[in-house]
């Protein structure tokens, strides 16, 4: 834990049976059950220090562990050094940070899983020089869990630092639901809208399917008017991304004009402005108003969405 957060392991207890936490300085992570077959699985969230000392003595720790007990490994997080010099842009030298990283990486049979649409995943704000710090190690054994391993870099928003994920398989996980923001019942026009589109819906057949069917057209005309008239700010949110992220993989190639420069500082100040009113939304759902607005602790707006609509739910049959 720091000043500005700490590291967070979570996990889904259908999937994942947690049996005891691995703990030490510079990372923590859990131990546990993992799948139908209830394999041994070792998970560990890792957030090297700058000091070349210190990562030394992460590494031998950590490759204490993992040679010690064996089976099922996966590392993941900020390492805080590269293994190579083609993985970092800007001024660098082979210095021996490298050679400790990579001598860990040697001794405990550790997979760099392959990075895929992105090279870098850290980048100075002013784009002079970026590096993969960020990446996943997986043990042979964790190889048999599952098939096809990659790690994907995401958008970066605000932060310097790209998320990484690890996927085995490609997963579809259905429709996304669609739900009424409290949000739009503010706009002046929002219950005229909803009124009369409502009436101007025809639809033909016995009452209840009616109701169902107008339902379903109400929610494609209260996304187009959320887009054309409210402002879909999680639209706004992934074209200021994509831009960003466009010019983060041209950076990663040739340097960036004046003017491209420009336009990335402008895009990460909308995106500021656009996570404000995401907090302000996620505020909104909470129905919690005597918070004051401006507070970025989400993760309590969201456990009291979901309290509030699993109250909200009811069966039918």
């Amino acid at each position: 834990m720091g000043n500005s957060g700490g590291l967070l392991c979570i996990w889904n207890k259908s999937c994942f049976i947690k049996q005891c936490v691995i703990e030490g300085s510079g990372f923590i992570g859990v131990s546990g059950e993992c799948g139908k077959e209830r394999k041994k699985c070792n998970v560990i969230n890792v957030y090297a220090p700058c000091d070349r000392q210190r990562k030394v003595l992460l590494w031998e720790e950590i490759a204490g562990r993992v040679l010690e007990e064996g089976g099922c490994w996966l590392l993941a997080g900020d390492f805080n050094v590269v293994r190579n010099v083609s993985e970092r842009k800007g001024k660098m030298r082979e210095t021996q940070d490298i050679q400790d990283f990579n001598h860990f990486v040697e001794s405990t049979k550790l997979i760099d899983v392959c990075l895929r649409y992105r090279k870098f995943t850290w980048y100075r704000p002013d784009g002079s020089s970026m590096s993969r710090l960020d990446r996943f190690l997986k043990s042979t054994e964790m190889s048999l869990l599952a098939t096809d391993w990659v790690q994907e870099g995401v958008a970066r928003s605000v932060s310097d630092h790209c998320a990484i994920i690890l996927k085995a398989r490609n997963t579809y996980w259905g429709p996304k639901p669609f739900r009424v923001m409290d949000a739009w019942q503010q706009h002046p026009d929002f219950r005229s809208f909803v009124d009369d589109k409502w009436k101007d819906l025809q639809v033909e057949g016995w009452a209840t399917y009616k109701c169902k069917q107008k339902l379903k057209l109400m929610k494609d005309e209260c996304k187009r008017w959320n887009k054309e008239v409210f402002g879909n700010v999680e639209t706004r949110w992934g074209i200021l991304s994509k831009e960003i992220e466009a010019l983060d993989i041209k950076s990663e190639e040739i340097e960036l004009d004046e003017n491209e420069v420009l336009l990335r500082r402008e895009c990460f100040q909308e995106m500021w402005e656009i996570l404000r009113k995401r907090e302000a939304m996620w505020k909104q759902k909470s129905r919690n108003n005597w918070i004051r607005l401006g507070d970025a602790n989400t993760a309590f707006f969201h456990r009291c969405v979901h309290t509030r609509r699993a109250q909200n739910q009811f069966q039918v049959s």
